[in-house]
């Protein structure tokens, strides 16, 4: 189940893009609009949505959109005029609690979120950032509710008493503030109760920064950062956050108990790509195989995939069946305490499908992230396993 998130300029389009490892039969369907169809996917399909599906203003209307498959399948969104893209997570991934992460808006524009009903009668209540006070409502299945400030909304908590769907972003944002060409920008949040303590968070190669927001759900949450010119500890309480910029290489964040933690591009350094926002993936979140499609909207640029492996399982990975993507790649190293890691920065082809996987089913982190023109960008990454804070590497970096 999922919406789209208002834009600052109407859409020109949006495009779905499933991918299937099996034969799947598909159904997408939107009854308050009447969109009732069907699809089959061998592996790769990619088809659009009626722009008048993004929102355009706040409040409650009827333009909640799902996706049902026979089969398993992984399912990203992409938005333009302004770009932007993000994965859609699995109902079974969702539940009741959430914090947005969004980033200030420029001008006159809006920060906001976006509530997608996806049972019966559900109620929700969502408590906006300082002192802004607490609001209530309904949605029943298809409904959705978006809520925009002039102010950024990052850190609304939100609760229910059934799963929903949680769409996070702003219709326009400079970041830094002031600076650089102005995106939209817009991710699926991931519920609280599958947060996760390790992650690496790659550079946004070739550009020379990013951002990150740490969340935490529980107070006195104990968060390490650590590269070659950083080591630090922040304490961050139940429903806080704490924004970091680093510069060119990869970072390890940890945590004595769960955080998300969500990456934006960095745009001062004059070159092509507009900031954007994703979610970064967990080291518990790391597949054994990505498959995906490229963006078939804009043909400049460059849309690049990095993948995070482990050294010695690097012999291992194939792009497209073969390794000569890997042995051109630019790679970065993780440094200590996670030097065994490397991260491996590869571009692939436009609107082109494409497989990434390793032959001996060793896991490895892997998002695509388009660099495209002086107002173009996006940033998602290609999925993520979701396993009840299954990750052992929490205890040993604190």
């Amino acid at each position: 189940m999922f919406g789209i998130l208002d834009t600052f300029f109407h859409p020109a389009g949006i495009t779905v893009m499933v991918t299937a490892n099996t034969t799947a039969e598909i159904h997408v369907t939107a009854p308050f609009t009447s969109l009732d169809k069907h699809y089959t996917v061998s592996s790769t399909l990619s088809f659009t949505l009626d722009p008048e599906y993004s929102f355009h203003s706040n409040g409650l209307r009827n333009k909640g959109i799902q996706i049902q498959s026979n089969a398993s399948i992984t399912v990203r969104v992409f938005v333009y005029y302004y770009t932007e893209g993000f994965l859609l997570l699995p109902v079974t991934a969702l539940s009741t609690t959430y914090i947005t992460a969004s980033y200030i808006p420029v001008g006159t524009y809006h920060s906001e979120f976006l509530l997608v009903g996806v049972d019966g009668t559900t109620n929700i209540t969502y408590h906006l950032p300082g002192s802004r006070g607490s609001h209530s409502l309904q949605l029943n299945k298809y409904q959705t509710y978006q809520f925009g400030a002039g102010y950024d909304t990052t850190g609304t908590v939100i609760h229910s008493d059934k799963p929903l769907a949680v769409f996070s972003g702003s219709q326009v944002s400079q970041i830094p503030v002031g600076n650089g060409s102005a995106q939209y920008l817009a991710e699926q949040m991931i519920p609280t109760d599958i947060w996760s303590y390790s992650f690496i968070i790659p550079s946004i190669y070739p550009r020379w920064g990013y951002v990150i927001k740490v969340f935490a759900s529980q107070n006195n949450t104990q968060v390490n950062y650590s590269n070659s010119t950083h080591h630090f500890i922040d304490f961050i309480n139940e429903h806080s956050n704490i924004e970091l910029q680093f510069g060119q290489e990869p970072t390890l964040v940890t945590a004595d108990k769960p955080i998300s933690v969500v990456q934006y591009g960095y745009d001062v350094d004059n070159s092509d790509g507009d900031p954007f926002m994703m979610n970064s993936q967990a080291i518990s979140q790391y597949r054994h195989s990505y498959s995906f499609r490229t963006q078939a909207d804009n043909a400049k640029g460059a849309n690049t995939v990095v993948v995070t492996i482990q050294s010695s399982d690097l012999s291992g990975l194939l792009v497209d069946g073969s390794r000569s993507a890997i042995q051109s790649a630019v790679k970065i190293p993780v440094s200590t305490p996670m030097q065994e890691y490397v991260t491996v920065f590869m571009n692939v082809s436009y609107n082109h499908d494409h497989v990434i996987h390793h032959v001996h089913n060793k896991q490895f982190g892997a998002s695509l992230y388009g660099l495209l023109t002086g107002s173009e960008a996006y940033g998602y990454p290609l999925a993520m396993s979701f396993s009840a804070n299954a990750d052992p590497l929490r205890p040993e970096y604190l």
